[in-house]
């Protein structure tokens, strides 16, 4: 299995990803697509296959040509004691592709795709020396076809940044193999300068030994064709960033659904993904996270916060994660540091005491530990994709170390007071914090809930977990 034709993969790959683009300013709505995880083996094989027959057309605004008709300058064979040259050669066969396998293993960074289809040449052919034994010697016009050529591709890949710092797909190197099922057909016209008795006994001899022309001199061409479709699936991929072509990876690999320390470390690997937001899932960054507004009326205290500014989610450590198959029931445990930003109103009591003001407030946390529980069910999807359902959760919280707080303009500018009101809120700020801090702690929970609920319906069970 080794120098597998790179191109074809991609090819079909790149085709299954391409849509329209802003970034690129290229609009290409003639090629199908439908993003995929790049987990969902099942959605990759389909999108791959509707996009093969529009992708083999090429996409001249990329500098990908035409491969339905590939064009190929020569291939020169020179092998035991025969040297056959075919020149000006056009390969037909890709667009009819028949896609049995793919996937992408974004651990190890390889993509696999296994497709079988006929190629057909036409060419202008040179020989001379001996096949079998037998001397052949012609120049002339050639028709090959090569049914049912099954081909199995691995290609492997690193993550760069473009100009935007955006990350997209860079291909390094490939591996192939190749079988062939169905038998090959040779006509090469002008053999022994149309000795048709010799002709038809070279022409018997190469066909009904068709396997072993095919192992012995199939690589020569097939080197040829997937080096076209390689350097035509680079260009694209290169060209478009992974979120333009596939579903953003939140889990980078996935574990036994009982194995929560695997369970634990891929939730940590996912943290940076997450807090950054991923669009096409409907997920909002969380750090910096915006809530629009808040409202506390607890224990004769009286506040609105409006326009607020949540950070320190991205420096999240997860301390564990389990997910109970019997009760149904995943568990999370975390501990992070918050900040937190926002325009407040106060009236009513505070540790007993009147507290009036208006203006800024800043407020920050250290070690606050989150333990949620999220019961959930396992659904299937319309065409039958288990995926999770969770539709709410229960949590506690405990803020360990520290809380501090500061309201600008606190009793309207009253120095002295609100000197004195800061003092006992942070003396006293494991009292406040859970007394008050769960009206805070809730809305960051239900924005993080919105997005682990999104990836979940949008994300097959079978691309998260093993089970």
């Amino acid at each position: 299995m080794k120098n597998m034709p790179k191109q074809y993969l991609i090819i079909i790959f790149a085709a299954v990803y391409f849509r329209e683009t802003t970034s690129t300013k290229l609009s290409l709505p003639r090629i199908p697509h439908e993003k995929c995880s790049l987990k969902d083996s099942e959605c990759l094989k389909a999108q791959v296959q509707k996009s093969v027959i529009a992708f083999s057309e090429g996409i001249p605004e990329l500098g990908i040509e035409n491969l339905s008709k590939m064009s190929l300058d020569s291939v020169v064979i020179n092998r035991d004691g025969l040297i056959y040259e075919i020149r000006n050669v056009t390969v037909d066969g890709l667009k009819d592709a028949i896609v049995e396998n793919f996937w992408i293993d974004t651990y190890v960074k390889y993509i696999h795709i296994t497709f079988r289809t006929t190629y057909v040449l036409d060419c202008h052919y040179k020989a001379d020396g001996y096949l079998f034994s037998f001397p052949v010697h012609g120049d002339g016009k050639a028709h090959i076809v090569k049914k049912n050529v099954i081909t199995e591709l691995v290609l492997l890949f690193d993550i760069k940044k473009n100009e935007d710092n955006k990350d997209f797909i860079n291909l390094k190197a490939f591996r192939y193999g190749f079988d062939q099922q169905h038998g090959t057909i040779y006509r090469f016209e002008n053999l022994f300068n149309g000795d048709k008795v010799k002709s038809d006994i070279a022409h018997d001899l190469v066909n009904r030994n068709w396997r072993t022309t095919s192992s012995s001199f199939g690589r020569f061409l097939f080197d040829k064709v997937n080096e076209k479709i390689f350097n035509a699936i680079k260009i694209y991929l290169k060209s478009f960033p992974m979120e333009d072509i596939a579903i953003s990876l939140i889990i980078q690999y996935k574990c036994l659904l009982w194995d929560s320390p695997c369970l634990t470390a891929s939730a940590q690997a996912a943290v940076p993904k997450l807090t950054a937001g991923v669009p096409e899932l409907g997920i909002e960054r969380l750090d910096t996270m915006f809530i629009d507004s808040l409202h506390i009326d607890q224990g004769g205290y009286k506040a609105d916060w409006n326009n607020i500014y949540v950070q320190g989610l991205k420096n999240t450590i997860i301390d564990n994660l389990s997910i109970d198959m019997t009760s149904k029931v995943m568990r999370l445990l975390f501990h992070t540091d918050l900040s937190l930003k926002a325009q407040y109103v106060n009236n009513g009591f505070l540790l007993s005491l009147p507290v009036t003001g208006k203006g800024e407030v800043t407020m920050k946390l250290q070690n606050l530990e989150v333990e949620l529980f999220i019961p959930y069910d396992i659904l299937k999807s319309a065409n039958g994709v288990e995926f999770i359902e969770a539709s709410n959760y229960n949590f506690r919280y405990n803020i360990k170390d520290n809380g501090q707080f500061r309201f600008d303009n606190l009793y309207n500018g009253d120095i002295e007071r609100s000197e004195l009101m800061h003092t006992l809120l942070n003396q006293h700020w494991k009292f406040v914090t859970t007394l008050y801090g769960r009206s805070v702690i809730s809305n960051l929970i239900d924005n993080m809930a919105k997005a682990y609920k999104n990836y979940f319906r949008l994300i097959p069970l079978k691309s998260l977990v093993e089970y």
